[in-house]
């Protein structure tokens, strides 16, 4: 997988990497880890119910499609999240940021001009690395885009980079 074949004509590149931490969990996983261990311990309850009362056919199998969204709730968004930053390539160039990954083993690319994305927010650690975030990418906000009833986007990121302060003085400059 590379970089190359998403830039633009006569754009150059001035940096690229890949995530050098992965991390599992996130400050959103605060509220989202006990919602979904009540919501997939919910599910189960209600089909194990619904199964040893003798409801219905139909009534069990209706119960299945909410323990298989809790067991991903649970589990499930963890591993695509691991998996995602595992393939993740990143590139900034002299007009966009390029996050590219294949988390499923199909091509995703997400890009934003610099010229439209907010200030960046930089999250960096003792060890020089880092998570760069264009937007609010706080736990409230991940809540509420979870709870709009409306698919939303998370900001462009570029998570758990190395040299995270480097980067960040090249994003400014090239903004």
């Amino acid at each position: 997988m590379s970089i190359a074949s998403e830039l633009l004509p006569d754009e150059r590149q001035l940096w690229s990497g890949r995530p050098v931490r992965y991390p599992v969990f996130t400050a959103s996983d605060i509220v989202l880890v006990p919602f979904s261990l009540v919501w997939c311990g919910f599910a189960v309850f209600w089909l194990s119910s619904a199964a040893s009362i003798g409801a219905p056919p139909a009534f069990v199998a209706t119960g299945i499609p909410f323990v298989l969204i809790g067991v991903y709730f649970v589990a499930g968004r963890l591993v695509v999240r691991w998996r995602t930053l595992r393939s993740s390539l990143y590139a900034v160039t002299d007009r966009r940021v390029i996050v590219v990954s294949a988390p499923l083993g199909f091509r995703r690319t997400r890009t934003a001009y610099l010229r439209n994305l907010a200030p960046p927010t930089v999250n960096a650690r003792e060890d020089g690395s880092g998570t760069i975030t264009f937007g609010d990418s706080s736990v409230w906000s991940d809540l509420m885009r979870f709870g709009s009833g409306r698919i939303t986007p998370r900001p462009i990121a570029l998570e758990g980079i190395d040299g995270v302060r480097e980067v960040q003085a090249i994003i400014s400059k090239a903004q």
